[in-house]
């Protein structure tokens, strides 16, 4: 922890940093109890100086409680919890503790988030064998305001099943979302970051959406330093670096290739040469990393997904010229995307 802190105050220092973000996760960050972040929280007053923390946590809410939730007010602890969808989609979702489905203490945890704090937000990742509006109605109805939806976790070596479904899946959801005129619409943070892309409006994107650079590094519990966990999914080790916040300084992190990569990649210093020729280059951004990955090419491959994001962001930007006044359309000459487009990458 102290280490950790000390890391954080040098970089920022060094790096003038303005703001900087501390993202609690796991596994499940709320097993280590309630001192710990007591104790984070008092040493990163003492220690840094040199930037404004805040801070974040993500928790599957199992072991969620009001005295949780007044913790995290007092510390200034902004926090998420996780849910795949419906019961349905939560099946395969064990509370190992006593061996059974965890939905049902998820949703525990989400009600007393509402309660106690006011609104919940989740990380969902897709469930293609559920239909997208009744996710999207489900979520309302247990009092989620904001939710982000996430590709499945895969790569070209081990591809998930079905893959050709998912953009039909969210061009579901992207009409439920789009049309829903009530005041309890779902905040979905990839949602607005698409639609104000194609509006020229957003410059920040995410780790799949956008150009922007990608800024997150992991710390393990006994302080090694390593790329985000998504990229384990490439094969055993992946992320494995000789690097630990002991006796490295964060800095030190750019001398590491795969976390270079991450950092760049939706650059066309990483993109493969379909991407970056890409009509849609600027919106897409290549996705998610991870998912470009092959044992044949490295990540010299656009995402897995590829098609199926393409076809979602041809509805979504059709969508939006649909709405916009006809002589704005023509005045700037707006140009509708089509499926062919995706032959001429």
């Amino acid at each position: 922890m102290i280490a950790t802190l000390k890391g954080i105050e040098k970089y920022c220092k060094l790096q003038q940093i303005e703001k900087f973000l501390i993202i609690f996760h796991g596994g499940e960050p709320l097993l280590v109890g309630k001192d710990f972040y007591k104790d984070f929280i008092r040493y990163s007053e003492q220690i840094i100086k040199s930037t404004e923390l805040s801070f974040s946590l993500q928790t599957n809410a199992t072991l969620l409680d009001k005295e949780w939730c007044a913790l995290f007010k007092e510390l200034g602890i902004d926090f998420g919890s996780s849910l795949d969808g419906s019961e349905l989609s939560n099946q395969n979702r064990v509370f190992r503790k006593d061996g059974l489905p965890a939905y049902d203490k998820i949703i525990q945890g989400i009600r007393t988030i509402n309660k106690h704090v006011g609104s919940s937000s989740i990380l969902s990742v897709i469930n293609i064998d559920e239909n997208p509006e009744i996710v999207y109605n489900h979520f309302k109805s247990i009092g989620i305001s904001s939710a982000d939806f996430l590709f499945p976790d895969t790569t070209y070596d081990f591809p998930t099943q079905n893959i050709n479904l998912y953009g039909d899946w969210l061009i579901q959801l992207f009409e439920c979302w789009y049309n829903d005129d009530n005041n309890s619409k779902l905040y979905i943070r990839s949602f607005e970051i698409i639609v104000n892309l194609f509006l020229g409006n957003e410059t920040r994107g995410n780790e799949v959406f956008g150009i922007k650079y990608n800024s997150v590094i992991s710390i393990k519990t006994n302080g090694n330093i390593e790329p985000v966990d998504s990229l384990k999914i490439c094969n055993d080790g992946f992320t494995k670096t000789n690097l630990n916040i002991l006796y490295n300084d964060i800095d030190e992190v750019f001398e590491n290739q795969l976390i270079c990569k991450y950092h760049d990649a939706h650059q066309d210093l990483v993109l493969c040469e379909k991407c970056r020729t890409c009509v849609i280059k600027s919106i897409c951004g290549g996705g998610q990393l991870a998912h470009r990955y092959s044992s044949v090419n490295g990540f010299d491959n656009p995402s897995i997904y590829c098609f199926q994001i393409f076809k979602f962001l041809v509805h979504v930007q059709n969508k939006i010229i649909g709405d916009l006044p006809t002589d704005l359309v023509s005045e700037i000459d707006i140009q509708r995307l089509t499926l062919s487009d995706y032959k001429k990458c």
